[in-house]
């Protein structure tokens, strides 16, 4: 937060955003596409029948990420527990109720989407210092840093003590160790060896050698006679 306040309320909403994918299972449905996008569809497709009007829509869907914020709202409304507007609300500045909330997540990734799209940058009334957990921007209500802050931690919280807990967890340590990378290794070290070789490793075996033949006709290109 101290060096860019943008960049700072766009990872609280993708702290959780990162934890949403897949929740539920959501479908995009037609309502969330962007009204600019949907009226002028729905203009071309009026005389259509409804059986081509459903594909032509379910066809858009399909190639758009229209459920995103839907989603992210929805996962953090099922994850935040009776104690967010009780217990650790007390002491809190300002703190937003739960029948404002919905509307608080919406606006935070609306905010969030604007300055990752279009850079544009997180409205001033929340840069004020001291300022509540919650207040209004556009006549909306809206989290602030500290809200925001606060009901992240909360849902991350609730996040991990929901989940699935097991005795014994394998890991692979030595991967994680650090001054570990993995690379490819390079082709000359093993394109010529025939072990393994059949019709699934072929193809990666022919652009190896490819390489090798190109990498060995510019070095000659560039020798000086």
């Amino acid at each position: 937060m101290a060096d860019d306040l943008n960049l700072a309320y766009t990872l609280f909403v993708t702290s959780i955003e990162s934890l949403a994918q897949g929740f539920d299972g959501h479908v995009a449905e037609w309502s969330d596409y962007d009204s600019r996008k949907r009226n002028k569809i729905d203009e071309a497709l009026k005389d259509a029948s409804d059986e081509v009007a459903g594909g032509v829509r379910d066809g858009v869907l399909s190639n758009e990420h229209v459920a995103l914020a839907r989603r992210f709202r929805d996962f953090a409304m099922a994850h935040v527990a009776p104690s967010f507007f009780r217990e650790e609300a007390a002491g809190a500045q300002g703190p937003i109720g739960r029948p404002d909330l919905p509307i608080a997540l919406q606006q935070a990734y609306t905010i969030r989407s604007g300055y990752v799209h279009l850079l544009h940058d997180v409205p001033r009334q929340l840069t004020i210092s001291g300022f509540p957990e919650a207040t209004e921007v556009d006549k909306k209500e809206t989290l602030s840093f500290a809200g925001l802050s606060r009901l992240a931690r909360h849902i991350i919280m609730q996040f991990i003590a929901r989940g699935r807990t097991v005795e014994r967890e394998t890991f692979n340590y030595r991967g994680e160790l650090p001054g570990i990378v993995t690379v490819k290794l390079s082709p000359e070290y093993w394109v010529a060896s025939t072990g393994g070789f059949d019709h699934k490793s072929a193809p990666v075996r022919l652009s190896a050698f490819l390489e090798q033949i190109s990498a060995a006709v510019l070095l000659v290109k560039r020798t000086p006679s």
